[in-house]
Formats: C-alpha cells, sequence, structure tokens
C-alpha cells in the first residue's frame, strides 16, 4: 500500500508538471537535472538550448503518469473490462439469437440440422483485446490531430506556414528568373525599362506573400521559436515595400527605374519555417 501512495503522488507530480511544461509560453524548450535524492528538476528556456522540445518534455510526463497509473489500477481495469466484456457478450448473445431464430424459420426443416452448432461464439479475451487495440490506433493517429492539442504541438500552423512557403518559392523563383533576364540586357536597351517594371511586379508578389506569412505567424506567437527574429525580417519586408511601392525613399531618393534595379536585392529564399517552433 505504501508503494502504490508513493506512485500514485508520482503520477500526479509527472502529470501536472508535464501540463504546466505544456501551458508555460516561455517553455520552448526543456532540460531536466538531478535535484537530490529520489529528485527530478525541470529548466525551461526561451529558446531551444534545452535538451528537450516543449512538447516532447510536456507529453513524455504526461505518457509517465498514464503508464503509472494503469501499472497500478491494472487489476481494477481487467476486472471491469472482464465485466463489461460479459455485458456485451450478452447483448450480442442474446440479439444474435433472436436473430439466429428469425433466419432458421425460413430455412427448411430438413436443412437446419447442425446450423446452429456452426455459428461463431464471442471470444470475451478477443472482444477486449481488439477493444485495447482500437483505443491505442484513437490514442496515436487521432488524438495527436484533434484541434485541442493543436495549441501544444501547433500542427496546423507549420502545415500553413509549410503551404506559403511553396508558394513564396514559386514566386521567388520567378523573380529569379526576371532578374536573370535583366541582366541579359544592356543599359539603355529599349525594353530595359519594361523589365524593370515586371521585376518589380515580381518582387512585389514575393514581398506581399512573405507579408502574408509574417501575419499568420505574429497571429501566433506562443508557436514561435523567437519572436524578436521575426520582428528584424517583419521590418526588412514592410522597408522593401514601402520603398519599391514609392510610399518611403532611400538616402532621399524614391524608386525609380531610372536608377535601375538592386540585383541584389532577394538574393535568397528563406523559409518560414524556422520560425515554428518543433
Amino acid at each position: 500500500m505504501f508503494w502504490k501512495i508513493i506512485a500514485l503522488l508520482g503520477s500526479g507530480t509527472f502529470l501536472f508538471t508535464g501540463m504546466d511544461i505544456l501551458g508555460d509560453p516561455n517553455c520552448i524548450s526543456v532540460s531536466f537535472r538531478g535535484g537530490g535524492a529520489r529528485s527530478l528538476v525541470t529548466q525551461c528556456y526561451l529558446d531551444q538550448s534545452g535538451n528537450f522540445s516543449q512538447t516532447t518534455a510536456g507529453l513524455g510526463l504526461i505518457l509517465i503518469s498514464i503508464i503509472l497509473l494503469l501499472l497500478l489500477f491494472w487489476k481494477n481495469i481487467l476486472s471491469y473490462l472482464n465485466v463489461f466484456g460479459g455485458k456485451l457478450d450478452k447483448t450480442f448473445k442474446d440479439t444474435f439469437e433472436e436473430s439466429e431464430e428469425q433466419s432458421l424459420s425460413l430455412i427448411p426443416e430438413a436443412m437446419r440440422s447442425g446450423t446452429r452448432d456452426n455459428h461463431y461464439k464471442l471470444d470475451k479475451k478477443k472482444s477486449i483485446a481488439i477493444g485495447v487495440v482500437l483505443v491505442l490506433m484513437v490514442s496515436f493517429l487521432v488524438v495527436p490531430r484533434m484541434s485541442v492539442f493543436d495549441r501544444w504541438t501547433c500542427s496546423s500552423l507549420r502545415n500553413e506556414i509549410k503551404n506559403i512557403d511553396t508558394e513564396g518559392k514559386s514566386h521567388w523563383n520567378s523573380y529569379q528568373e526576371e532578374i536573370a533576364i535583366l541582366g541579359r540586357m544592356q543599359w539603355g536597351d529599349f525594353a530595359h525599362e519594361n523589365q524593370i517594371a515586371t521585376v518589380k511586379r515580381r518582387a512585389l508578389e514575393l514581398l506581399r506573400n512573405d507579408e502574408q506569412a509574417e501575419f499568420v505567424l505574429n497571429s501566433n506567437q506562443r508557436c514561435l521559436v523567437d519572436s524578436t527574429i521575426l520582428e528584424t525580417r517583419v521590418k526588412y519586408t514592410q522597408d522593401a515595400l514601402n520603398y519599391f511601392t514609392g510610399k518611403t525613399a532611400i538616402n532621399g531618393k524614391y524608386f525609380s527605374a531610372d536608377y535601375g534595379w538592386p540585383t541584389d536585392f532577394y538574393r535568397g529564399y528563406m523559409d518560414f519555417e524556422v520560425y515554428v517552433r518543433k
């Protein structure tokens, strides 16, 4: 009894610690260390310097708690399943026998011999095993995809950002193709100014896609690795949009095709997915 009480207290500790980690917006990653005899101390970090991600550590502790509870109350659970399984067996048996009588009434008397003995009898242990397998399948396949867990896993945000990144890479490739065409032109070429306008249009499509990704990420601050890093990119995007749309000037000059195009602008595409914590 003493060890059961200790195990029950330990299970509760793991459960509430795991929930506390998952609910802490400042706990991006976690490390564990010994805090003395038979104790464990959790250390949260605002970045990825911990040994485990917030989701892994929190859900891992909750899983340990569930395993301890199962070990503690396994006999009670098994006993309940046996009683519950027996009731199911009786229900299935009564329903089956009623259906069987109706079916046999349609069969000629000469063909009924031995029909009843050949019917399958529901095995209680098999039904319990099937039930356990179904519960495990639901736990591992359905529960992680339920929206109630999304605030911890950030899976829907990650998928949305992946889609935005896919579109962003497409815009970036189109932009680079137009930059390559512009690079093959001579200054003063009659089509030079038109090509700069095309490059500008592609650049604005790319920047507005970035703006969309930044808005989605800013709306989900809890899922970010570090919001300050994102702020730098947001400022860069807004400054570029304002300059190319003629709202602001750089070094006292507004954008004009007469000045050419800054070919070093946006030399590479950086995925927005890196801002979402794992």
